[in-house]
């Protein structure tokens, strides 16, 4: 196949490049070097997504446009009801809706093997470097993201890099046992770096499943894993960024950090999301820093209730986790439902994905490409079982 034909393919790994690589970490710089926010918002990447959507060859996914013409409308119906600014209309069509457009784009009609190859390959350094910048700053100010930005945002990369790897080994291309390990260290250190708990627990689901599904050695996930989790987990390094904050949080009467306080807050002062009408992006990080004062959600689901309508929530949980999950296990992919699932629990855990432009629009992106990758390998699975049926 010709270089020409990947056009769609380079399409992606730039938009990769622009939305993943391009991280909170840097952006952030690049707004403090040319003083404003513009990079906040992805502008460059979101016209791509809307030009792939109005490509005329494109095929889109019906269920997801649906889904999202119901909540566009319901965007339209809060801003017509609640009469908010229209500077906070835009701020909602672009820091919401737009990123959207990429699960609308049908996911078939790509060469998989080729960009998923060069996306791990591209992450992977990203993470190796991001990694040793890391340690190196910890020694300097203690808990730190790297150049990834936010802490727990540091975490959740990590996760998405057992994951990819676990998906690119299994599927692709195996990698030595020794890289499995180095993959699993690197993405635990980093975790605790970044005081994740939940982000923690979750890389070490991940590199487990990592380690078992990948694996030549079988010594290595039922014995050589375990041994050096169980010594790294008593190490000064976790009880300094993970066990000690935990013990902190509990001696507050809150192991959550601050997570149930919102909610406690929402049923005192009896402040709740309404079903069909939100305020807009933003809303609800002003009801907890004005009227709660200052005890923040933590809660995507909580604030996208608040600022869009539960009903727009309950649409947007359906295109997020409800749908993606029932087709990989439709597939019979099971292992792409387990990483899928971990992948997107750790976002949803605190406040940056309904805070934060750039993070829903690495969440749609990376959603997109688990639905590329589980569309690839229901057609291995066929072939291989045209192929057995044939030798019968």
């Amino acid at each position: 196949m010709s270089q020409k034909k990947y056009v769609k393919e380079n399409l992606i790994i730039l938009l990769f490049l622009m939305i993943v690589i391009m991280s909170q970490g840097i952006r952030t710089y690049l707004n403090n070097f040319i003083g404003s926010s513009i990079f906040n918002y992805h502008v460059i990447p979101i016209t791509i997504f809307i030009a792939m959507f109005v490509y005329k060859k494109n095929k889109f996914d019906k269920i997801n446009f649906l889904i999202f013409l119901f909540i566009s409308g319901l965007i339209v119906v809060n801003f017509i009801v609640n009469r908010y600014g229209i500077l906070i209309f835009l701020r909602t069509l672009i820091g919401f809706l737009a990123p959207l457009l990429i699960l609308l784009v049908n996911y078939g009609d790509v060469d998989v093997n080729y960009f998923f190859t060069k996306i791990v390959k591209i992450f992977n350094i990203f993470v190796y470097s991001t990694f040793i910048i890391q340690v190196i700053l910890s020694i300097k100010v203690g808990r730190t993201g790297g150049i990834v930005g936010h802490p727990l945002t540091s975490g959740w990369y990590y996760a998405i890099f057992i994951s990819f790897n676990t998906i690119f080994s299994r599927y692709f291309n195996k990698r030595n046992d020794l890289f499995i390990i180095t993959d699993i260290f690197i993405a635990l250190v980093g975790t605790v770096l970044a005081s994740g708990r939940i982000s923690m627990i979750t890389v070490i689901f991940l590199g487990v499943i990592y380690s078992v599904s990948c694996c030549k050695i079988k010594s290595i996930p039922y014995f050589i894993l375990p041994i050096i989790m169980l010594i790294f987990l008593y190490t000064p390094v976790v009880d300094n960024y993970i066990w000690s904050k935990f013990r902190e949080t509990a001696s507050w009467g809150d192991v959550t950090n601050g997570r149930l306080a919102g909610i406690r807050e929402i049923i005192f002062f009896k402040m709740y999301p309404r079903l069909l009408t939100g305020n807009g992006i933003g809303y609800s990080n002003y009801i907890s820093r004005y009227i709660f004062a200052g005890v923040n959600f933590e809660n995507p689901i909580i604030m996208f209730s608040f600022d869009y309508g539960i009903l727009a929530t309950i649409f947007l949980i359906v295109l997020f986790f409800i749908k993606p999950i029932f087709s990989f296990i439709n597939s019979k992919n099971f292992l792409l439902a387990i990483n899928y699932g971990c992948v997107l629990i750790i976002p949803f855990t605190y406040n940056g994905l309904a805070e934060t432009v750039g993070i829903l629009i690495v969440l749609t992106f990376i959603i997109y490409i688990f639905l590329t990758i589980n569309y690839y390998i229901k057609n291995l699975y066929k072939i291989d079982e045209t192929l057995k049926s044939n030798k019968k």
